[in-house]
């Protein structure tokens, strides 16, 4: 049985971006933000962290790696053991801000990892633009990271920007 993750922000700072995400059942998102919920019987995911850009300056990237930063989003995915799971990322092409401005986000081959051990000496990158299987370990638990980098234009508008970032879990 599937289950989705999404997201989106609100900030305080003028220039800060957050995405915030959002647990759903299948592939619908919905309006409600709980931190986390159930799919039936076997496989659950929790959002343990949102991905932070933190404050953003005009005409600078902000890059956000998914293995090295406590910016990153995280979730906690929990299974069967030894179960083949299958992790599909829905990602923005930019964040919108409240007066219509636009930043540009992007994810690369190494945008997204996973642990094991739940351990940052474990990380494994892949790429969050493809399909993804891997095989859960005997205690039935990983970490899913992600992260992006952000290209703000140098006329960026003061204000709070947001993006959707969804994660459809599925068992093979």
């Amino acid at each position: 049985m599937p289950a989705s993750v999404g997201g989106h922000g609100r900030l305080r700072d003028p220039h800060v971006l957050t995405m915030r995400p959002r647990l759903v059942l299948s592939a619908l998102l919905l309006a409600a933000a709980p931190l986390c919920a159930q799919a039936p019987a076997a496989l659950r995911v929790n959002v343990l962290r949102q991905l932070e850009f933190g404050r953003l300056i005009g005409g600078v990237d902000t890059d956000i790696g998914a293995a090295s930063s406590r910016a990153t989003a995280m979730f906690e995915v929990i299974g069967p053991a030894n179960a083949s799971i299958r992790l599909v990322f829905t990602l923005p092409a930019q964040l919108i801000g409240e007066g219509g401005g636009r930043i540009g986000l992007t994810f690369g081959p190494q945008s997204a990892a996973y642990s094991v051990n739940q351990s940052s000496a474990d990380n494994i990158p892949f790429d969050p633009r493809a399909p993804f299987i891997l095989k859960l370990p005997a205690t039935g638990r990983v970490i899913v990271l992600i992260g992006g980098l952000a290209t703000p234009s140098r006329e960026l508008a003061s204000g709070r920007y947001a993006g959707n970032l969804s994660l459809l879990v599925t068992t093979q």
